[in-house]
């Protein structure tokens, strides 16, 4: 699992938080839990329900995940809406430049899984990615991408996918050294980061639930082992 870079902890679904105004003096606190994930806006549920009046269109609030750093966060964002009909369901949305700051607000697990990236010109190039993240992956591919083209990339299908094949708008971010190693092979490469632009909710909810369970599944083996030698 990669560190993240400015958030130590990951936006996913379940993660309860708390919400607060950004105002100065101002006492609202709204106990909530993920819902959702799409792109830059997500969905929480509130405790209790949420009066309509108490939020107005692009609110300014900050956001705690419980149990986070207090060196990482708040985190900025705007309050969107409440759901008429689901008076305890409210969207949120993170600014761009908020979003670009902490790039990093998934956290990443190495899991690989094959990759078909589609480019403007019709070329199709599979890989194999290396980590994964619900903001997006790092990828070997046969040769690099020049960071900053748009393409479409398609993960799975996989057993980690459920034999289902997702989706995804992207942008190669950057370009990273790897070093040879056991896992690779043992000869360096160059790979490619992309960052996920159109995220269909469903898409990316699936991606974050398969970094959980991998973490989940990381952790157990380490217990395991460490049960082992008492």
């Amino acid at each position: 699992m990669t560190e993240s870079n400015i958030l130590e902890e990951q936006l996913a679904i379940g993660r309860e938080l708390l919400i607060s105004s950004a105002a100065p003096g101002d006492h609202l606190q709204v106990n909530a839990s993920i819902t959702s994930l799409g792109g830059h806006h997500f969905k929480v549920k509130a405790a209790v329900p949420v009066p309509p009046q108490l939020f107005t269109p692009q609110q300014p609030l900050k956001i705690r995940l419980k149990g986070g750093s207090r060196s990482t966060l708040p985190l900025n964002c705007r309050f969107l809406r409440i759901d008429p009909k689901k008076p305890r369901e409210m969207v949120l949305t993170i600014p761009e430049g908020e979003w670009i700051t902490n790039r990093r607000a998934f956290v990443r697990a190495e899991i690989k899984m094959p990759i078909l990236v589609l480019r403007h010109s019709g070329q199709k190039l599979t890989g194999e990615t290396i980590d994964i993240s619900g903001g997006g992956t790092l990828v070997k591919l046969p040769s690099p991408l020049p960071p900053g083209e748009a393409v479409e990339i398609t993960l799975g299908p996989s057993e980690e996918t459920a034999g289902e094949a997702l989706t995804f708008e992207a942008k190669v971010a950057r370009l990273v050294e790897i070093r040879g190693n056991r896992k690779n092979g043992g000869e360096p490469f160059t790979a490619t980061a992309f960052k996920f632009i159109q995220a269909p909710t469903r898409a990316q909810n699936k991606v974050c639930k398969m970094v959980i369970v991998n973490q989940f599944e990381q952790r157990r083996q380490e217990l395991r082992e460490f049960l082992g030698k008492e």
